[in-house]
């Protein structure tokens, strides 16, 4: 969506003339939604930037006790799911899926 900031500023920020100049210079490929193009140009309106804002909240850490716990129940059973492990466990399916995959 590079090319939607470039185009931005020479349909004087109107997301209707972006879409239709964005269909114009890139015809073969698909084509994003109006509502796409204008999530697009409120952003560069508000913000002046297409970048996410990083977030000031600290990261989670997972909890060493919890990592052992799910590693061991899949060290005893490999075909364990992440729900089964979270309803035996009671620890959360995301946290489970965060420790497997690491």
């Amino acid at each position: 969506m590079m090319e939607n900031d470039l185009i931005y500023g020479e349909c004087q920020k109107t997301s209707v003339r972006v879409q239709n100049l964005y269909a114009e210079r890139y015809p073969n490929r698909t084509q994003p939604s109006r509502r796409a193009f204008k999530n697009v140009c409120d952003k560069l309106g508000q913000t002046g930037s297409l970048n996410t804002r990083k977030s000031e909240r600290e990261k989670r850490k997972t909890n060493e006790g919890n990592e052992i716990r799910v590693l061991t129940m899949v060290a005893q059973n490999p075909h364990i799911s992440s729900r089964q492990i979270e309803r035996e466990s009671g620890i959360n399916r995301r946290s489970v899926l965060r420790i497997l995959h690491h």
